[in-house]
């Protein structure tokens, strides 16, 4: 018998994953608008940044699917899920343009 139930930790590490990689992408455009002197706006913006936002948001609702408190819950958060992970796949393919960036050449 363990004392430590793995399968709930393993059903915490997205959501924590997710909020790491927001706080991460938000604290890396902060240091780039601040070193280019450019608007923090349009720094996030960019592609690479909607793709990490995207990313850390599909993470977080997918720990928030695994860990329902009601039965509906899981249908919601997995809904998410496929929308920002969709997102991101997307944008990190270059499929989507983000506001304000311009077509590759």
């Amino acid at each position: 018998m363990s004392l430590i139930d793995w399968w709930w930790v393993a059903r915490q590490i997205p959501w924590i994953l997710g909020l790491a990689t927001l706080l991460l992408t938000l604290s890396w455009g902060n240091w780039e608008a601040h070193i280019t002197r450019r608007r923090r706006r349009d720094v996030w913006a960019q592609h690479s940044y909607q793709a990490a936002f995207s990313l850390g948001f599909a993470l977080f609702t997918l720990g928030l699917a695994l860990n329902p408190q009601r039965w509906w819950e899981p249908y919601l958060w997995g809904a998410f899920f496929l929308y920002f992970g969709v997102q991101a796949i997307l944008l990190a393919r270059g499929g989507w343009r983000s506001r304000g960036e311009k077509p590759r050449a």
